[in-house]
């Protein structure tokens, strides 16, 4: 009868859990020593953090040391891209929204949205409003709400609106149309802040 001594079942042990680990639901990649990038992250930090920071070269917008998409790093082409056919927009000096610029900096945005500038998705009349496609939208729904009478607070239809009042924030220009039961909701005050800030 042949005894193993136990440091052996030990290593046997230990080299089974090692194939085991290896042998990761996820494959491996090229360029992490046979792991999966999970596995290397963790049994390699420092190729992994170097790994990483090799990947990261200079934004053309922000100048900004970042993984890029393109030229762009992802807040950037995020803010310059168009919606409708991702097409980025490279210019320096792009108009940027004169809606929403000032509440996104007040929100802690890194970037202001882009006005609508894509010529295949937009069109003139659209473009010349200086507006972002999201700012367009809500006042697009506003001018809507308002043709049907809708009310901002309480959103019945067909009530008349008779009472218009603008936002408090003075970066923002919304206006609040009430009807004539919501009006008590001001006590008597010129403004209101709208739902957006």
């Amino acid at each position: 009868m042949l005894r193993v001594s136990r440091s052996r079942r030990r290593s046997r042990a230990k080299m089974q859990k090692e194939n085991a680990s290896r042998q990761d639901v996820t494959e491996h990649q090229s360029g992490y020593q046979d792991l999966c990038k999970p596995c290397f992250r963790k049994k390699h930090p420092r190729q992994y953090a170097a790994k990483v920071e090799g990947r990261k070269k200079t934004c053309a917008h922000c100048l900004e040391k970042k993984e890029l998409s393109g030229e762009f790093c992802r807040p950037c082409r995020r803010a310059r891209s168009c919606s409708e056919c991702g097409a980025v927009n490279v210019k320096k000096t792009a108009k940027v929204c004169c809606n929403c610029k000032d509440l996104r900096a007040n929100l802690g945005a890194v970037q202001s949205r882009l006005a609508l500038w894509c010529l295949v998705c937009t069109s003139a009349s659209d473009r010349s409003l200086g507006l972002c496609k999201q700012c367009l939208d809500d006042r697009r729904e506003q001018e809507r709400s308002i043709q049907e009478g809708q009310c901002d607070h309480c959103k019945r239809v067909g009530m008349g609106l008779p009472h218009e009042l603008r936002c408090s924030e003075s970066s923002c220009r919304i206006t609040i149309h009430l009807c004539g039961q919501c009006v008590a909701l001001t006590r008597g005050q010129e403004k209101m802040q709208c739902g957006f800030c």
